[in-house]
């Protein structure tokens, strides 16, 4: 399993950097590691039904076989996904 994240509190660059990523990676997973931000937040919610991010929570860590990360150069900054990396 391929699975795309970014950092913590995930912001709109980190958002729009997630969705970019899906393009070069088409069968990848993308999951929120964290947090968002209020207002990605609002916006996700408005979207969720267009834009579908994985539960980190249903993710079987074991299963990923790459994992690619987005907008942050900090494994301790990836959240759920930090002992993966």
């Amino acid at each position: 399993m391929e699975v795309i994240s970014s950092h913590t509190n995930t912001d709109f660059d980190s958002f729009a950097a997630m969705i970019a990523a899906r393009k070069i990676y088409p069968d990848a997973i993308m999951a929120f590691s964290g947090s968002l931000n209020p207002n990605v937040k609002d916006f996700y919610s408005l979207h969720a039904d267009v834009l579908v991010f994985a539960d980190p929570d249903q993710i079987d860590l074991d299963r990923i076989k790459r994992l690619i990360i987005v907008d942050t150069r900090s494994a301790h900054r990836l959240g759920e996904f930090r002992s993966v990396a």
